[in-house]
């Protein structure tokens, strides 16, 4: 969500100068909050799943980490 602020900073100051640029920039936006979304529900199911079946901590972090890497993959490219 911080990085999704710093890119609308960079919109307001590109508005009115580089259009291709702030094209690019409401790209990258779009992307951080389709992730952040998709980062909220995995969180949410994680702990619905925690209530209902017994996961250690080590395993409920390999988990996020084996969900998480595409999206990772997607925000560094």
């Amino acid at each position: 969500m911080t990085a999704l602020l710093i890119q609308l900073e960079l919109v307001k100051e590109l508005m009115n100068r580089d259009e291709k640029k702030l094209t690019e920039i409401v790209g990258v936006c779009d992307n951080l909050v389709r992730s952040a979304l998709e980062e909220n529900r995995f969180s949410v199911k994680t702990l619905e799943n925690d209530t209902t079946e017994s996961t250690s901590f080590i395993q409920s972090v390999r988990i996020i980490q084996i969900r998480l890497l595409p999206i990772v993959s997607i925000i560094c490219s």
